[in-house]
């Protein structure tokens, strides 16, 4: 929890949500390309915001199962307007630019009102002492485990990469 607390928000992004929440005429929805295993990760980051959903939408994971999140996304926001059936507009937030041209295409055919606001930030990292800190968790985690760390560059690595295997 204490690397989780560390996250970033976009502030105006929460003022945003924050402001649809309050009000009683409109449903909010989380909904990420990430699968269902980072679920309780990601509720979790959210709950430090106290930010809290009416519908949280996670690819599924399994088996078999190949799903891009572009086609995962736009089942699940025909999902919410069939289950609500009043729908008269969608407003959405979208970090990847190609996106917000395919989800304005994408509500266009629904006949939706709203838009999409491209959030177009830096990308924001964690404190590089928290990070040392962390990947020196991760090393010492793993050093007794099943996984194996690999440092790619033989000197002062830049990037650690733990693979876990099914029994670590």
């Amino acid at each position: 929890d204490r690397y989780i607390g560390n996250s970033d928000f976009n502030e105006h992004v929460v003022a945003d949500i924050r402001e649809a929440m309050a009000d009683e005429n409109t449903v909010t929805v989380m909904l990420t390309g990430r699968t269902t295993q980072y679920e309780d990760l990601v509720k979790r980051i959210l709950d430090t915001n106290e930010l809290r959903f009416d519908h949280y939408g996670f690819k599924p994971t399994g088996k078999g199962v190949k799903i891009f999140t572009m086609n995962f996304k736009q089942e699940f926001i025909r999902d919410i307007v069939s289950m609500y059936g009043d729908v008269t507009s969608i407003e959405m937030w979208e970090d990847r630019r190609k996106h917000v041209e395919r989800f304005n295409s994408f509500l266009d055919t629904l006949d939706l009102n709203g838009g999409i606001h491209f959030i177009n930030e830096a990308e924001r990292c964690m404190d590089t002492a928290l990070e040392r800190e962390l990947v020196e968790l991760l090393r010492s985690d793993t050093a007794n485990s099943n996984a194996k760390v690999e440092s790619y560059s033989g000197k002062n690595p830049i990037y650690y990469g733990a693979f876990l295997y099914p029994e670590s």
